[in-house]
């Protein structure tokens, strides 16, 4: 053989190892707790058959539900699934892979209704997508001519949890997740060894209302047996047939059919029969409620009296929620005092909504939203619109969110000779857009220049200037 082949591959033994109990505990503990023993091994064996290494974390095993339909229902099975660290390990060892990567990106319409392809990045601004909408991932080999490309979209892969929010992963770092499904579809289409091993991000949960709960029931089963058993329990506490049958007319869901039906159906026979025979004890009428004192008998309190007991109340509020219903509930108390005694009740209102926002910093919790009253919180927004519209008629108002976020789109476009974009993230950008306004602080930018600028560069005007622009700044960037 020449030195500068390969040796071929050995075949594979299809030989079964087979393991004692005690090892099958061991790898059982450390690999799948809850997983069968005689379907252990099999996962084990059929992990070797693909090429794949549990112990090195090449491939993992993972409890999955799947459909019968003799139980009409999912049950649990267990599979092989390994990672997108695996696929790049084997396709980068076969020697043939030129190059490999996957992209985000989000589709924005033209004027005209086209949509367009646009880099999508993780970043929290406002107006810009959450989330991508779709990943492209493409393989070059160098044994074809044309890369191998895969695309998968967000609506179809994103995972979700059983309320319906995203997983955490998944909120966290979407384009990252997102791009891994789309990878792991262009290695299995590029590498064909790798067909038939699924990574877990590709696999979508059953849906939520027919897995089984701890109780070996579905979620609409659960659901069913609790309305059974409500229903059950209230016929047991009726007192007259009038009020079994009542019960049995209102209670009892239309959709409620079957098995369900026929335990109501009896516990109802059941009940009715026992009235009829006088077994049933009769209840004993509530005692009559005390009439409240009319307004006269009730003796009329001092303002000393009035203003002890909202303060008491007012010191039991452990929240700015509490705060702001107890400030509603009795308003027209506090203006029912004197001046002294208002102005008193005011601060004490101010002194706790204090003690709250400090306590609440203290403890790292959400910042308090409704720390004023409704009354002061009205006028602080007025006094800022109108400070607003004086800046804005002498030609002093500054650059708006709105406008920031069209500069920086404009800003993106900067591209070099290969079609990528030079400006590589977000805080990049802000040191750019505050060197052409020269500004230490973007926010005190006019907005009267920023118009200037979007008329200049915006629908990719005199994209050389920008670019000269750009070249400008990183060179007073390197010497600073």
């Amino acid at each position: 053989m020449p030195d500068d082949k390969l040796p071929a591959v050995q075949p594979k033994s299809t030989e079964v190892v087979q393991y004692n109990p005690e090892q099958l505990e061991v790898i059982k503990k450390h690999l799948a707790p809850n997983c069968p023993t005689i379907e252990l091994q099999f996962l084990i064996e059929k992990s070797k058959a693909s090429g794949m290494n549990v112990i090195k974390n090449e491939c993992y095993f993972v409890p999955a539900y799947q459909w019968d339909n003799q139980k009409r229902t999912y049950v649990t099975k267990w599979s092989v699934q390994t990672s997108i660290d695996f696929y790049r390990k084997r396709g980068v060892n076969t020697g043939m892979i030129e190059f490999y990567g996957a992209t985000p990106y989000y589709l924005e319409k033209d004027k005209d209704g086209t949509p367009r392809e646009i880099l999508w990045r993780n970043v929290k601004t406002a107006g810009y997508p959450d989330y991508p909408d779709f990943a492209r991932a493409t393989i070059k080999r160098k044994d074809m001519k044309q890369a191998i490309e895969h695309e998968v979209y967000w609506k179809e892969y994103a995972r979700t949890k059983k309320d319906g929010n995203l997983m955490a992963m998944w909120a966290k770092m979407p384009g990252l997740m997102l791009c891994k499904v789309a990878e792991a579809g262009c290695w299995r289409k590029a590498v064909p060894e790798l067909a038939g091993v699924y990574t877990q991000d590709e696999m979508p949960p059953p849906p939520v209302e027919k897995l089984p709960d701890s109780s070996g029931m579905t979620r609409k089963e659960s659901v069913s047996h609790q309305v059974v058993e409500r229903v059950i329990k209230r016929i047991e506490e009726a007192a007259t047939s009038e009020d079994v049958q009542e019960i049995m007319a209102e209670e009892i869901p239309e959709k409620l059919t079957g098995k369900d039906r026929e335990r109501i159906d009896k516990a109802a026979a059941e009940k009715t029969e026992k009235i009829q025979h006088g077994e049933t004890r009769v209840q004993q009428p509530p005692p009559p409620k005390q009439p409240a004192p009319t307004p006269e008998e009730q003796p009329e309190r001092s303002d000393a009296d009035k203003m002890a007991a909202i303060l008491e109340e007012l010191s039991q509020c452990n929240s700015s929620k509490e705060v702001n219903k107890w400030y509603d509930v009795h308003l027209n108390t506090i203006n029912s005092l004197q001046e002294s005694n208002r102005n008193q009740v005011n601060d004490a209102f101010k002194q706790r909504m204090k003690e709250i926002s400090k306590d609440a910093a203290h403890k790292k919790m959400t910042p308090l939203t409704k720390g004023v009253a409704k009354t002061e919180k009205a006028a602080l927004e007025k006094e800022k619109q109108t400070r607003q519209e004086k800046k804005a008629a002498s030609g002093d108002a500054l650059i708006t969110d709105a406008s920031l976020r069209l500069v920086m789109k404009i800003c993106y476009t900067v591209e070099d000779e290969k079609k990528q974009p030079y400006i590589k993230d977000h805080a990049e950008c802000y040191r750019f857009i505050a060197h052409m306004f020269k500004a230490k602080d973007i926010k005190k930018i006019l907005l009267k220049d920023v118009t200037r600028f979007i008329a200049t560069f915006n629908n990719f005007k005199n994209p050389q200037k920008l670019m000269d622009l750009y070249c400008k700044f990183k060179n007073e960037d390197k010497e600073a």
